[in-house]
């Protein structure tokens, strides 16, 4: 490559830089960007050093989030209904010496056929089209990551059923009865009718 062509060349991966940190509908953050090369090996040594900074607080805090506050239990099982895990061993003294690859609670085919089947929120009257799945007899209980023990809730929502006392139950016909905290039924919300694109053409068209 001649050093016309090579300037070229740098001036190009120079304007295709980008960064973009944001956060998505269902609460993740989302990270996309091309870096200089220098800059992208930057971003990873700060990142392994972040992840075991990380590692060695949840070992010192057990389940804490933070230095100052401990998770519940209920906060926890919810986070684990539907989360990436990363297994790491250690020596006794706490020095990491092995990281796994990322890996999901629910696999993703399985999430796709779930996003499929439920179309957003489940909770009576939601229906946000992003979602979390949440096991209805929870791991930590012997539930399986199974679609039959699956239901797709909003972050808003599955936090009530893990921590506010709302409960969902499959029934043996397949359907989702949601309960109260007292225990009564939620009653299911009808989901609104379908509206033509042009609906004065269709009443035009019907008289």
């Amino acid at each position: 490559m001649d050093r016309l062509a090579e300037t070229r060349e740098t001036a190009r991966r120079h304007r295709s830089r980008a960064l973009h940190v944001y956060q998505d509908e269902d609460g993740m953050m989302v990270v996309r960007g091309r870096l200089a090369p220098e800059v992208g090996a930057l971003l990873v040594q700060a990142l392994a050093a972040a992840r075991e900074r990380l590692y060695q607080q949840a070992r010192a805090t057990d389940a804490a989030p933070d230095s100052h506050t401990l998770g519940s239990a209920e906060t926890s099982q919810r986070l684990a209904c539907d989360a990436s895990r990363v297994v790491m061993r250690h020596t006794p003294d706490g020095r990491v010496v092995e990281v796994g690859a990322r890996t999901r609670t629910i696999p993703p085919a399985l999430r796709r056929v779930l996003h499929h089947r439920d179309r957003g929120c489940r909770f009576p009257g939601c229906g946000r089209p992003f979602g979390q799945g949440h096991h209805i007899r929870h791991r930590a209980h012997g539930g399986p990551t199974t679609l039959p023990n699956l239901a797709l809730l909003c972050r808003r929502q599955h936090r009530a059923v893990h921590e506010e006392g709302y409960q969902v139950e499959r029934q043996p016909d397949g359907e989702l009865r949601f309960l109260r905290p007292d225990g009564r039924p939620l009653p299911e919300v009808p989901s609104p009718p379908n509206v033509p694109d042009d609906p004065i053409h269709v009443l035009r068209a019907r008289h």
